[in-house]
């Protein structure tokens, strides 16, 4: 028996795996299609092949260094989920070694090297001013050793308006500084970037004045670096990569570090 299709309660998504995750591009609805049989992603083949409709893959319009970038085609909710999915590999060897997320222990690297449809590898890395707006999960898609396609899951970690950036902490800044790739902001005004968000805080100062006044507080404003935290909680999961001989010439692309021990 065929299972019933139902969207998530707070995100116009299909809920589960049964159905396809990803939005059509003609209505910008949810697919109202199963998931491809046999597969571990959550896609049907139309957009396993051609990509989420909620997203759209386009060359950085003013800055060639940074490559692609991954930009909302609609307005997307927080908690949007989406799968970063690709062949499953040794990290020696693998062919997309600047853009392979690590997946299970033990279970080699996800490789989105020649994966058609595959867009989630061209989030650019926020700059400087700028933070993150995804987050990876420990969701993984696929068996530790399996030969079919895998993934692992990533999801908004706040709203993101229609033609603004989908952004990836890369998990530190040695990854630029090994291969000398200056890390700068990536948004523009066509496609912006989420900013670094400045909160004011409280600190308590009290201060003498006229008889009968209460004592006064003075605000200070202090800068909350949210790619910090994002970093910190990569770091639990991902160690850093080892860069390869031949630096890329593009920033585009998760690099994110595999687990110590890959597949065989």
């Amino acid at each position: 028996m065929e299972e019933k299709r139902r969207l998530r309660r707070r995100v116009n998504q299909n809920l589960g795996r049964a159905y396809c995750w990803a939005t059509c591009v003609e209505t910008g609805e949810p697919c109202v299609e199963s998931s491809e049989p046999g597969s571990n992603l959550p896609y049907c083949r139309r957009h396993r092949v051609e990509g989420d409709g909620a997203v759209r893959v386009i060359d950085h319009p003013t800055n060639k260094g940074i490559g692609k970038i991954c930009v909302a085609r609609f307005d997307l909710p927080k908690g949007y989920k989406m799968v970063y999915w690709g062949k499953r590999v040794r990290w020696r060897g693998c062919k997309g070694q600047d853009r392979a997320m690590s997946f299970l222990q033990n279970g080699g690297v996800i490789d989105p090297y020649d994966c058609e449809g595959q867009q989630l590898q061209y989030m650019a890395c926020p700059g400087p001013g700028e933070r993150s707006n995804t987050k990876c999960t420990d969701v993984c898609f696929g068996k530790t050793y399996d030969e079919k396609l895998i993934g692992r899951e990533f999801e908004t970690i706040e709203p993101v308006k229609k033609d603004h950036q989908l952004t990836q902490w890369y998990g530190s800044k040695d990854w630029f500084e090994a291969r000398d790739i200056p890390r700068t902001n990536v948004g523009t005004d066509e496609y912006p970037a989420p900013q670094k968000k400045k909160r004011k805080t409280q600190k308590a100062s009290k201060q003498s004045q006229d008889e009968g006044d209460k004592s006064g507080e003075a605000d200070n404003l202090k800068e909350i670096d949210v790619n910090t935290a994002i970093e910190l909680d990569v770091k639990k999961t991902m160690l850093q990569t080892v860069p390869g001989k031949d630096p890329p010439l593009t920033q585009s692309g998760p690099k994110l570090a595999p687990y110590e021990s890959f597949a065989d």
